[in-house]
């Protein structure tokens, strides 16, 4: 599927299936067990350039870095395994080459995800975005620099962060 090209990050729910992205492929749905091209499914070519998939309050997400469409996007709607599209996230799209993430609730008073963490390359660095009325907003920048990937988790009410460095 990536043939001519690389695959960028994979992600699974409970390791019955995996959703890949890569650099030229779009998002891609790949049975376990499956050991040809034949049995993956194309779940979204709208965007091929894509750097990481996650899955995140049971929704399958990925960055990418394609002209108008690089930030972050919803894929379809829940985890699906057929024919998707890149949904715009409105005020995560657009904004200049991510490649990890983080959705994370933090406000009891906002149902689902409401913060988010986004680092990139190209300087992008840390940046941190809240949910409001329907839009993230840019609410910090804590970090400048160059970064590939990242977690975070809540404990105690602190949010950790753990980030990998493109240098």
């Amino acid at each position: 599927a990536y043939s001519g090209n690389n695959i960028r990050s994979a992600v699974t729910a409970d390791g019955t299936g995996f959703w890949t992205a890569g650099a030229n492929s779009g998002i891609r749905y790949v049975p376990f067990g499956n050991t040809t091209n034949t049995a993956t499914s194309s779940v979204s070519t709208t965007v091929t350039n894509n750097r990481v998939v996650t899955i995140q309050g049971g929704q399958l997400y990925a960055s990418n870095s394609s002209g108008t469409n690089a930030g972050v996007m919803a894929i379809g709607s829940g985890t699906p395994t057929g024919s998707a599209s890149h949904l715009a996230l409105t005020g995560l799209a657009n904004i200049g080459s991510v490649y990890g993430y983080a959705f994370l609730d933090l406000d009891a008073g906002v149902p689902g995800v409401d913060t988010a963490y986004l680092v990139g390359d190209s300087n992008f660095g840390l940046r941190k975005y809240a949910l409001s009325g329907g839009a993230w907003a840019q609410v910090g920048s804590t970090v400048t620099g160059n970064y590939i990937n990242l977690t975070a988790s809540v404990t105690a009410g602190v949010v950790n962060i753990f980030y990998t460095s493109a240098g």
